[in-house]
């Protein structure tokens, strides 16, 4: 797990930022965890990976169902700045999820587990 951001509090849980990625998307999307500090279950999937393209820079969040609320919060922690770089895509679902861009230490986060996933081989990709 790559760990980030201990210390945030989602509803009545405290966690930390599990940043990943969406190796099936062709861009590599950002994928961001929301994960249990006290026994490092998954609380929430913060992103969706959407069919469209979007910029590198920006992840889309689920902010509907269970995550209702989400933007607040990615925005309440500085996780997503909401500039006039923010888009909305639609979903294949109907739903609409805010494109936002991702913070500095979280992008550079992920940069380094993009460049990770990168230099891994295929069957190294499948052993994990």
């Amino acid at each position: 797990m790559n760990r980030l951001r201990e210390g945030l509090k989602y509803k009545y849980w405290n966690c930390y930022l599990d940043v990943g990625l969406y190796p099936q998307s062709f861009n590599k999307n950002i994928g961001l965890t929301l994960i249990d500090i006290e026994d490092d279950s998954p609380i929430a999937k913060i992103t969706v990976n959407p069919e469209r393209s979007f910029p590198q820079t920006h992840m889309c969040i689920k902010d509907y169902s269970e995550n209702d609320g989400m933007l607040e919060f990615v925005e309440k922690n500085r996780i997503a700045i909401i500039d006039d770089t923010a888009t909305c895509i639609l979903m294949e679902s109907g739903q609409v999820a805010p494109c936002l861009r991702i913070a500095t230490d979280i992008y550079e986060e992920y940069l380094k587990i993009l460049d990770r996933y990168k230099k891994e081989s295929p069957l190294q990709r499948t052993q994990k």
